[in-house]
């Protein structure tokens, strides 16, 4: 059985719960490494304070309006950008999913 993008298509409630649990592991493990990208990209707009020159007052101005991001959502996100320039060695741990 194929899981792409047609997945949403199909009626999930005739996949076996087996099937749907291993599904939701693959997606999170996809979910994680996407986050850990994001993160390091918005570091480094955070860093080049690029935000500034397309017209954001703030990384989380920038993440507010123009990403469209909720007040705790732009919060966490912003923070973790700022902690990954502060402490290089969590991009480390974070890529491969260690705790530090």
């Amino acid at each position: 059985m194929s899981y792409g993008r047609a997945m949403i298509a199909i009626d999930l409630s005739t996949i076996p719960s087996s099937a749907l649990t291993e599904r939701l592991y693959a997606i999170r493990k996809k979910e994680r490494a996407l986050l850990v990208e994001f993160l390091h990209c918005l570091a480094e707009l955070e860093r080049r304070k690029a935000y500034l020159t397309a017209g954001y007052g703030s990384l989380y101005d920038f993440l507010q309006r123009y990403l469209g991001y909720s007040n705790g959502c732009a919060y966490r996100r912003m923070t973790a950008a700022q902690l990954l320039i502060r402490f290089p060695l969590i991009a480390g741990s974070s890529r491969t999913g260690a705790s530090a």
